[in-house]
């Protein structure tokens, strides 16, 4: 019953799953448009170094930064930023005080690395993979299911 369930759930997840990443990645997209469009450079301050470690192979991942910094308009603003492994091993390693940024002026707690890359297309394009793939299997099972239904018994 258990795998009869998992098999009707598989693809809404796809889908569900699929368009939030897609979501996701037109968001981080736009963010950093704006950010390459309009936004201000700044020294931020690393408060801390944050990640995860697997318990059976001890392997890291998952790195965050907290920052402080001030803008132009003097408004002190505390902000959180994943980083890749090996930058956060360094922030972590080193005990670097200060990273450059880049924030929008308008909501500064929306902040990038000064030397980031846009990785939003890929986002956009995995979920919009996942959601066809999601979509494929239940028009597939419908297709298959009604074939089956329209056949005629042998007598």
């Amino acid at each position: 019953m258990f795998a009869k369930l998992k098999s009707v759930l598989l693809p809404p997840a796809l889908v569900v799953i699929g368009l939030g990443l897609a979501y996701g990645g037109f968001t981080e997209g736009r963010n950093f448009k704006a950010i390459a469009d309009h936004g201000k450079i700044v020294e931020a301050s690393v408060d801390r170094v944050t990640w995860k470690e697997k318990a059976v192979s001890g392997r890291e991942k998952g790195f965050k930064i907290e920052v402080h910094f001030e803008t132009e308009a003097k408004q002190a603003v505390q902000a959180t930023l994943s980083v890749s492994k090996a930058e956060g091993q360094r922030f972590r390693d080193t005990e670097a005080s200060s990273v450059k940024i880049k924030y929008l002026p308008e909501a500064p707690s929306t902040v990038i690395l000064a030397d980031a890359k846009d990785e939003s297309g890929v986002m956009m394009i995995a979920g919009g993979v996942l959601a066809l793939v999601g979509a494929g299997i239940f028009v597939y099972r419908r297709k298959k299911k009604a074939a089956e239904g329209a056949e005629p018994v042998a007598a």
